[in-house]
This record gives C-alpha cells, sequence and structure tokens, in this order.
C-alpha cells in the first residue's frame, strides 16, 4: 500500500518538476536576452570660418529739387566696377515740410550686390558723401556654402568617432558599429538648424574640429568680416 503511494505520488510530481524547470529555463533566457548592450555615446563638432564672396548692400541717397544725385551714385557705382544688373531699385519716399519756404526732401533706396569684382573697398570710400544718408549690409552668403556644409558635417563625424575610440582605449575596450546618429541644433537664431551662419563671436562654444578657413577659396569680398559654419552631431556606438 505505502509503495504504490509513492509511485503514485512520484509520477505525480514529474509534471510538476518539468514544469518548474522549463520555466525556470525560460526566465533565465529572457533575463539574457533583456540586457542592455553596452554603448557609448558622444558628440562631435566641427567649424569652419568662410569668407563671404556675395554681400548685399542697402544705400539710401538724398535729393531735392535742386540736387539730383541719381547720376553722381551711378557713376560712383560704375566706377568701381558694379554693373547695372547688381543695382536694384526698392524704394522712394518724399518729405515736405515748411521753413520760410517749401522744401522737397527725397530719399531714395537701392540694393546693391556686391562679388568678387567689385572694389568693395574703394566703393565704401567713394560713397563718403553728405547726400548718401545709410549703408548697411543687409545679407552675406558664399556661393559654396552647401559644399563647405557638407564638409563640416563629415568633419563632425570623424570628431565624434575619434572621441568615442580615444575613451574606450582609455578603458581597455574597443569601439564596435554605430548604433543611431543625431543631428544637434546649435543655431542660436533657429533659421537653419545645425548651423550658424554669422559673426565669429556669436558663440563661444568650442569645436573639436576646425576645418581650414583657407579652404573658403580666394575669391571672396575684402574688408568684410569672416562668417562661422559649426555643425554638431551625437552618435552612439556599441562597445565591443
Amino acid at each position: 500500500m505505502m509503495k504504490n503511494l509513492k509511485k503514485r505520488l512520484r509520477i505525480w510530481m514529474l509534471p510538476i518538476a518539468v514544469t518548474l524547470f522549463s520555466t525556470l529555463m525560460t526566465n533565465c533566457t529572457n533575463a539574457q536576452n533583456n540586457e542592455l548592450p553596452r554603448t557609448i555615446e558622444v558628440t562631435g563638432s566641427a567649424e569652419m570660418a568662410i569668407n563671404p564672396d556675395l554681400i548685399k548692400l542697402d544705400v539710401v541717397i538724398t535729393e531735392d529739387f535742386n540736387k539730383n544725385k541719381k547720376d553722381d551714385f551711378l557713376k560712383i557705382l560704375k566706377k568701381n566696377g558694379v554693373t547695372d544688373d547688381k543695382i536694384a531699385f526698392q524704394s522712394q519716399q518724399e518729405n515736405w515740410w515748411y521753413y520760410y519756404h517749401y522744401y522737397n526732401h527725397t530719399e531714395v533706396r537701392y540694393t546693391i550686390t556686391v562679388d568678387s569684382t567689385v572694389n568693395a573697398m574703394g566703393l565704401m570710400e567713394d560713397l563718403k558723401e553728405p547726400w548718401v544718408r545709410r549703408i548697411n549690409i543687409s545679407e552675406k552668403t558664399n556661393t559654396q556654402l552647401q559644399a563647405y556644409r557638407k564638409e563640416v558635417k563629415i568633419e563632425a563625424v570623424k570628431a565624434a568617432k575619434e572621441k568615442a575610440a580615444y575613451m574606450l582605449e582609455a578603458l581597455g575596450e574597443e569601439l564596435g558599429a554605430v548604433i543611431s546618429i543625431e543631428e544637434v541644433n546649435t543655431d542660436k537664431n533657429q533659421t537653419n538648424p545645425c548651423y550658424w551662419w554669422g559673426a565669429t563671436n556669436t558663440n563661444s562654444m568650442a569645436s573639436n574640429s576646425v576645418v581650414s578657413s583657407s579652404k573658403s577659396g580666394n575669391n571672396y569680398v575684402p574688408g568684410v568680416s569672416m562668417q562661422k559654419l559649426r555643425y554638431e552631431v551625437k552618435i552612439t556606438f556599441y562597445i565591443k
């Protein structure tokens, strides 16, 4: 009787043991599968100082009914290499007031495109006339800007990889494959993500890599401050 009871008990416990063992092995496997991979996340950045090769000037001249200065203005432009296709009329505003007699004062605004073919320094010097009311630079650009952006992007990615490699080397580890690459928005004016195109003192952030400014070419408008093109990237790598 006792033997039969023990035999039945062993038979009844066997499926339970198998089930518990199977559950334990499954939990161990899931724990191994859910283990977080070893990774390293770094940022890399690069910048290039570029000479603008094209600028636009807003010029306001004043005239009255006794003195028409348009012809003088156009002579100065032509003298310094500004062709007709680089001159654009913007607006004209007439102001009247009475001072012993009615007096007409007219402000005429032009936009002048200046590139490397124009004697920019000579133009600015010749425009120092009493009837030139105001001159300001409304736009600076470089015709090769897209190519320079690509170059700075590549340098930023290289800088991130180099940083991750030497950090892991210090720990006796090796760099693995790339998991993700993220562009970082560093543009302070929010006009173009990941870039700023402004004066070199607009941001004090240091970059991992500085691309030679000589790569911005020799055809530029002299006397105009250089511009800074900067790119930053965040990359996650596996650790071998």
